[in-house]
């Protein structure tokens, strides 16, 4: 091992970059990942990328994302051009290759020879598009919203094993009689079949409260439902004083189209809050026709209902025993001012919520349906 490679030094910057494209690096990883690096020849380009890929990457689609920036910041490592004024870096690029949005980052490289190999200052430039992550959903206009749809490539996919099981290379289980009905031929030896069940695609339910206490976030959520649909296969309704189904409009290609006819269809938005009814009209209405035992059911509310809160609990009660799970995403719960009372408090002993009051919150809670309970 060499004490002159930049490696490790420079190791904080992929690792905080990678955050802003989001992975999910914390400290721990960080430390990890320097620990093992100093243990073999951080000139062996081939291991360093094994290392940090197997312990930062997660997913498939992760590690496509990391091949690129692990690339790009090797290039800049040895180039050692990048200088304080610089305006784009290594993940500048990565997110322009990758279509994504870019991410701008500058850090002084110290060369092979330099003596501060071991240290380094990272200078985080932040982006328009970065500033707009993080602005309240009530800030944004028309236009900067159509610029952060730009970002559902960060939005993830969720899977769930399928019913029926299918043959397999390897499996969990043999499957007994295809190794049977192989072994009909006449063969000395039966080679064991496998069956698995395959990853399918999850089917997400959103519920959008319409009412007046929510109407700063209408546009927005509704863009942002739209974007998800696209994805997976989301069935979208609004609620106010009635239950609609905006499924097929939001699935307009034409974004300007797709709003316009939603609004088309809820006369009711700006009403009262019938949470309790919305939820019994859900399953009436609509039934086992889009939702079913394995369906995610997202509410987007404020929580507050007009109705008696043990109607609300009788209708909360009798919905969870008909889906997969029930999910509460809440923009004021991210107010240090904010706190549930009457029916958002009812809500919250059954699901706690999710705030949602900035983009990259609502692109968090999207990722981290998985990890909801």
């Amino acid at each position: 091992m060499s004490s002159r490679s930049p490696v490790l030094g420079n190791l904080l910057v992929l690792a905080r970059g990678l955050r802003r494209l989001g992975f999910t690096i914390g400290p721990d990883q960080v430390a990890d990942a320097a620990a093992a690096l100093t243990r073999i020849d951080q000139w062996d380009r081939d291991t360093v990328q094994d290392i940090l890929r197997t312990l930062w990457a997660a997913s498939p689609n992760e590690w496509r994302i990391f091949r690129r920036a692990f690339l790009e910041w090797e290039m800049a490592l040895r180039r050692n051009t990048v200088s304080p004024m610089a305006h784009e870096t290594y993940l500048a690029q990565v997110a322009q290759k990758m279509a994504r949005p870019s991410v701008l980052w500058q850090a002084p490289v110290p060369g092979p020879t330099s003596d501060i190999a071991q240290s380094m200052t990272v200078v985080g430039l932040a982006s328009d598009q970065e500033r707009l992550v993080d602005r309240p959903l009530e800030m944004l206009q028309a236009e900067e919203i159509r610029r952060l749809l730009t970002l559902s490539g960060f939005m993830r996919t969720h899977r769930m094993p399928s019913y029926r099981r299918y043959p397999a290379h390897h499996g969990r289980e043999g499957d007994m009689t295809a190794t049977i009905r192989e072994g009909r031929v006449g063969t000395e030896f039966l080679r064991l079949k496998w069956r698995d069940r395959r990853r399918v695609l999850r089917p997400v339910v959103f519920l959008l409260d319409m009412s007046g206490s929510m109407a700063i976030y209408h546009q927005v959520l509704l863009q942002f439902v739209g974007s998800a649909a696209r994805r997976q296969p989301v069935e979208v309704f609004s609620f106010s004083t009635r239950v609609t189904r905006l499924t097929a409009a939001l699935r307009d290609r034409r974004l300007e189209r797709g709003l316009a006819e939603s609004q088309r269809l809820t006369p009711d938005r700006g009403g009262g809050t019938k949470l309790a009814e919305a939820l019994d009209l859900l399953w009436r209405q609509f039934g086992s026709r889009v939702i079913t035992s394995r369906s995610w059911l997202v509410l987007v509310s404020d929580g507050l209902d007009s109705g008696e809160p043990i109607h609300l609990e009788a209708a909360v009660t009798r919905l969870s025993r008909r889906i997969g799970r029930l999910i509460w995403w809440n923009p004021y719960a991210g107010s240090s001012t904010y706190y549930p009372a009457g029916s958002a408090a009812l809500l919250a002993r059954r699901t706690p919520p999710v705030a949602v009051a900035t983009w990259a919150q609502l692109l968090a809670a999207w990722n981290s349906l998985d990890n909801v309970w």
